[in-house]
């Protein structure tokens, strides 16, 4: 962490606010590794996953926001790959899907200032891995 990062940390300043794009809450946003926190990626009660690309130096008008997927209900938690941590994470919503996303091969539908759009390519890189559909497991005496 560069000096100014960390004694605004320690202040508790502000550093940079962006529009994330999302239209609800944001329920959980995680630095992806090995970006030197240039790369945020949230999921929020919209159900939308999403990916902030933060260049270095820049003001927060310059911030590109990038839809990476949606989930039919709200979209609750990320988690990274532990595979590789760096390029791939996890997201998983009431729609009982859980989502795996690799930002090589794939980095949303791109807007500037955090607005949304829309492209059929948007999800070429995401795979839906697991749905779990709520089920009654019958239990013995």
């Amino acid at each position: 962490m560069d000096p100014a990062a960390a004694a605004a940390a320690a202040a508790g300043t502000k550093r940079l606010t962006f529009d994330s794009g999302h239209h609800n809450n944001v329920f959980q946003a995680r630095m992806m590794p090995h970006s030197s926190g240039g790369r945020i990626v949230t999921c929020a009660a919209d159900g939308q996953v999403r990916l902030a690309e933060l260049p270095q130096g820049v003001a927060s008008e310059s911030v590109q926001t990038s839809l990476l997927g949606q989930h039919g209900g709200r979209a609750h938690k990320l988690a990274l790959d532990l595979l590789n941590p760096g390029n791939c994470f996890y997201s998983c919503g009431e729609d009982g899907q859980v989502m795996h996303f690799d930002l090589r091969c794939c980095t949303g539908t791109q807007s500037s200032g955090g607005g949304s759009s829309s492209s059929s390519s948007r999800n070429s890189g995401r795979r839906k891995l697991l749905i779990c559909r709520g089920y009654s497991h019958a239990r013995g005496p």
